[in-house]
């Protein structure tokens, strides 16, 4: 997964100059989301990655403020459904959203 978003944010310098950097985030007490793509204003996205487990990640109440501002992802290996919830939060199947990915949205 990283590699993917590693590519993309690559492609979009080297095309583009966008710049955005492919981060993590954890707080001081072990929180954390596996990974956090910015831009020069701040979070664009937060993505949390499952195997196989397509319920919603407690992961994502530790960041509300950074979910106001950034487009929440929970991507799911093995999952045959896509849901989204009132905050914005999507969970959704990796394989469908990499296809698709792109760092502006």
């Amino acid at each position: 997964m990283a590699c993917a978003f590693r590519k993309r944010i690559d492609f979009l310098e080297d095309t583009r100059g966008e710049s955005r950097t492919l981060n993590y985030l954890k707080t001081k007490d072990g929180n954390e989301l596996d990974f956090c793509i910015t831009d020069d204003r701040g979070p664009t996205h937060l993505v949390e990655v499952k195997v196989g487990d397509a319920d919603r990640s407690p992961a994502f109440g530790r960041f509300p403020e950074l979910m106001k501002t950034a487009r929440a992802i929970q991507l799911v290996g093995k999952s045959s459904r896509r849901k989204t919830f009132p905050d914005g939060l999507l969970i959704g199947k990796a394989a469908d959203f990499l296809a698709g990915f792109n760092p502006n949205r």
